[in-house]
């Protein structure tokens, strides 16, 4: 993350605003603390980029640039047949519950399909675009319950959309931008189904459902108590304190966007 060099007066009346913000976040941001599993950064390929091994296969994609406009450090899914699949492995089916986020910059909506799969771990997880635009986050098996967003995406826009769900508490919330849009319950004692995770397509509708876009930055987390929630951490020093306020609010005048990271074991966009 950049540093941003302000006055010294506007210093202090950040710092003076972030003490109450601190306060006020603590209580507004319910996000759960997550150890990384997996990171496709799709970086020319559908490695693994946390080393854990989960490596998976690209079919069709074609690399592109991503939301920093760096070279070949996103994939686009043409709508039609293109689709990452990861092998099913036990580190892939949390027992705490799971925590799954993505970059997405949908250039159609829905095309020849009701809905665009973004990511679904067959019977398990999964992040959709619905018909009318309005993205979840779901879990399995059928029938699945899903937590919806409020608002809808935009086209041709980078938007971060996160999926949280928990065994010990059944609560499933779902984010974008940070942002708490959707809330469901669906009480489970654990995964009863395991499969392959598939990234923009869904394996079990006759059609696919194939995303149409870009995405990247695809996370696979599960939830950790100890861990640090994903916006806690914004200046990457691994605490969260009164300066990660202070460090938001300098991006906010800088006019730079907040990219919520560091979860723990996740690098930081720089």
């Amino acid at each position: 993350m950049k540093n941003f060099r302000l006055g010294g007066g506007v210093t202090v009346l950040l710092r003076s605003i972030s003490l109450a913000l601190a306060f006020f976040g603590a209580m507004t941001n319910p996000g759960l603390g997550a150890d990384l599993i997996a990171s496709y950064p799709f970086a020319g390929s559908a490695i693994d980029g946390t080393g854990n091994g989960h490596d998976g296969t690209a079919y069709g994609c074609i690399s592109v640039p991503d939301r920093f406009g760096v070279s070949d450090r996103a994939y686009f899914f043409d709508g039609i047949d293109d689709y990452v699949a990861v092998p099913d492995c036990p580190e892939l089916n949390p027992a705490s519950g799971i925590v799954v986020e993505a970059w997405v910059y949908p250039t159609e909506f829905g095309g020849p399909e009701p809905d665009d799969q973004i990511l679904m771990k067959e019977a398990q997880y999964q992040l959709n675009i619905g018909s009318d635009s309005l993205v979840s986050f779901g879990i399995g098996p059928h029938p699945w319950t899903h937590a919806y967003s409020i608002n809808k995406i935009p086209l041709n826009q980078w938007t971060h959309i996160r999926g949280e769900y928990s065994f010990a508490t059944g609560i499933l919330n779902f984010f974008i931008n940070g942002i708490l849009e959707g809330t469901a319950v669906r009480p489970l004692a654990g995964w009863t189904n395991q499969g392959i995770l598939f990234v923009g397509k869904n394996p079990k509708a006759s059609t696919g459902y194939y995303f149409t876009g870009q995405i990247d930055d695809v996370h696979i987390l599960e939830p950790c108590a100890t861990c640090l929630d994903r916006m806690s951490d914004l200046n990457c020093d691994g605490i969260a304190d009164v300066f990660d306020v202070i460090a938001s609010i300098e991006h906010v005048f800088s006019g730079a966007q907040i990219v919520p990271c560091c979860d723990k074991g996740e690098l930081c966009p720089q």
